[in-house]
């Protein structure tokens, strides 16, 4: 089960996404949520693509965006 705390690392996003959210001090689901959508985008390396790819992630595991 997914919670707030569970490390990104060990979750099934792809091993890239995972590398440059670490790079960008996000390391947990409570982490990833402080984010916004525009926020990310602008991470290097996550495109349109990697993004909606997280989003998804986020979405069916019951979370969402504030």
């Amino acid at each position: 089960m997914i919670t707030e705390e569970t490390k990104i690392q060990n979750t099934e996003l792809d091993t890239s996404i995972k590398n440059i959210l670490s790079r960008c001090n996000i390391f947990t689901i409570s982490d990833l949520l402080k984010c916004d959508i525009p926020r990310l985008k602008r991470i290097r390396g996550l495109g349109n693509e990697r993004v909606k790819e997280i989003l998804h992630f986020i979405n069916i595991n019951g979370f969402y965006f504030d």
